[in-house]
């Protein structure tokens, strides 16, 4: 077994910085009830544009999850604030006047800014760019939703993107029920899992990322794509993995919500065991979309066939009693698959014909991706997450993984089901895509020549310098030997070495390596956690 560890290095000023997040969380969280959230990034000695509220690279989010119980407390999930820095451009005025651009010597640039707001859909707006310089700006919200892909922008151009985002928690409202979170590893674990937590974040990465100021307003209305599925629809929360439902907010406009409750793992009698389509239910309104991608899992139990169909009709009678669409998709074919009536042990077969035969609406993903499969080789691995061992971890084994995706594999899928699924079944919300040009799945996008900026956490996997990854038992056992203490998070053991005031929190569990992060006074700074398969 594997051990895995990542350290954070407390800086001098921590305290200091603590202090300055708290003052200003408690005077922001004054107009926090408007719901309303409007933040100008930069220095301290530019005053905010009226209206907004000035955040600095001294705003560190640092209350515990079991204390973080105040809507507007907001900062930087930075361990290493280094990594940010204010620049006064002195012209033009406004929110770019000054900005916070990602400044990393290593040739990365990631961080995290986080907002506590009630759960619910935010449109949010952000102002990018830098009046000084170029600048090059890759966007995630929560668990790695794609939203802006590396734009590049020159110097003094400022460009705005606007989204709707979701911020979700466990609860079923107008009930005292609740989701039944998958906390296996850490998977759906509130504290770690950004999908699931008190708090909206945003995810800045690329060359240079630069951002001078974002408004977070609540959303009363737009329509709602309702993603039920598994791990190829899910949320992932680590690199390398991901999945196409990650992809969705990219291609559409901000009239467009989605509300992604894929879990991995998951089949269709799970999905509504754990009740999360009773979550979706207690949401859903007429207008909106309800798509299922299951199959995966389901079909690993002999016999599934009549339970399957039965949840079918069930998610389609759900959809039906809410005025909104149904819309089945056939499961993702897996890379050893080659006849699109066999594929996934036959379920794709099996959804389209108990679509036809409920007057539902289907999409045939399983067709396009092995039409994707055939158009990259069939023996590509260019789609699914298949890694060499030399980006992940020094000691983590290849990964080759047939069944889930790499980004780039995500990304291609995500055009199979919006740029042609959505117009293959006459679906209105079409119209509401950024770019509605028909994708074809047989002419694929170069995958050698694609790229996107990696998540924060694999950043860090890739840095050398600076012993930022440490992967020796040994230093596992000094720390342990000379303070151990319980973590805040239940059976999480944390190591603190006080000589070096670094931090390690590992578990070792089925197999897989986890850590989270925490500052050497026992407040939370930042939690992530890898599942390496």
């Amino acid at each position: 077994m594997k051990i895995f560890r990542l350290v954070f290095k407390r800086k001098k000023n921590q305290n200091a910085v603590i202090l300055n997040a708290a003052v200003a969380a408690v005077l922001f969280a004054v107009n926090s009830y408007a719901q309303t959230y409007k933040f100008d990034f930069g220095v301290a000695s530019v005053p905010a544009v009226t209206g907004y509220t000035k955040v600095t690279t001294a705003n560190l989010y640092t209350i515990p999850y079991a204390n973080d119980n105040t809507n507007g407390t907001f900062g930087f999930e930075n361990w290493d604030s280094t990594h940010l820095r204010g620049l006064n451009r002195v012209n033009p005025a406004g929110l770019n006047r000054d900005v916070i651009v990602g400044w990393n010597n290593n040739g990365f640039s990631s961080f995290y800014f986080s907002v506590r707001v009630p759960e619910g859909a935010y449109t949010v707006t952000f102002y990018i760019g830098d009046p000084g310089d170029t600048a090059t700006t890759t966007i995630r919200a929560e668990s790695r939703r794609l939203l802006v892909e590396k734009l590049h922008t020159a110097a003094g151009q400022i460009v705005t993107r606007t989204f709707t985002v979701m911020r979700r928690d466990s609860s079923i409202a107008g009930t005292t029920a609740n989701v039944a979170l998958d906390v296996s590893y850490g998977r759906e674990y509130p504290p770690i899992c950004l999908s699931w937590d008190h708090k909206l974040t945003f995810e800045f990465s690329g060359a240079r990322p630069c951002i001078g100021g974002i408004d977070i307003v609540k959303a009363d209305s737009g329509i709602t794509l309702h993603l039920c599925g598994n791990s190829t629809v899910v949320e992932q929360e680590d690199e390398p993995w991901t999945a196409w439902g990650q992809m969705v907010h990219r291609f559409f406009n901000s009239s467009i919500i989605v509300n992604d409750l894929a879990n991995s793992g998951q089949t269709s009698s799970g999905f509504i065991s754990s009740n999360r389509l009773r979550k979706i239910c207690s949401v859903m309104k007429a207008g909106d979309y309800l798509f299922f991608e299951f199959g995966h899992n389901d079909s690993k139990t002999s016999g599934y066939e009549t339970q399957f169909q039965a949840n079918m009709r069930t998610f389609r009678d759900s959809a039906v009693a809410h005025g909104a669409t149904m819309v089945f998709v056939t499961p993702v074919a897996r890379r050893g698959d080659t006849d699109s009536s066999t594929s996934v042990s036959g379920s794709a077969e099996l959804t389209r014909t108990t679509a036809r035969s409920l007057n539902a609406k289907l999409i045939d993903l399983n067709a396009m991706s092995l039409r994707l499969k055939t158009a990259l080789g069939n023996n590509s691995t260019m789609e699914y997450a298949h890694f060499v061992a030399s980006p992940l971890w020094p000691d983590q084994p290849a990964i080759n993984d047939d069944t889930h995706f790499s980004d780039y594999g995500a990304y291609e899928v995500a055009r199979c089901v919006l740029l042609n699924g959505l117009k293959a079944a006459s679906l209105p919300v079409y119209a509401c895509l950024l770019d509605t040009t028909t994708f074809n799945p047989s002419a694929p996008d170069n995958p050698t020549a694609w790229s996107i900026a990696y998540s924060l956490d694999t950043i860090f996997r890739h840095a050398t310098p600076g012993a930022i990854i440490r992967a020796d038992s040994t230093f596992a056992a000094a720390s342990q030997a000379l303070n151990n203490r319980s973590a805040p998070l239940s059976g999480y053991p944390i190591s603190i070495h006080p000589a070096s005031s670094t931090v390690a929190c590992t578990v070792h569990e089925g197999g897989k390596g986890e850590f989270s992060i925490y500052s050497c006074n026992g407040r939370v700074v930042a939690q992530k956690h890898a599942a390496i398969m």
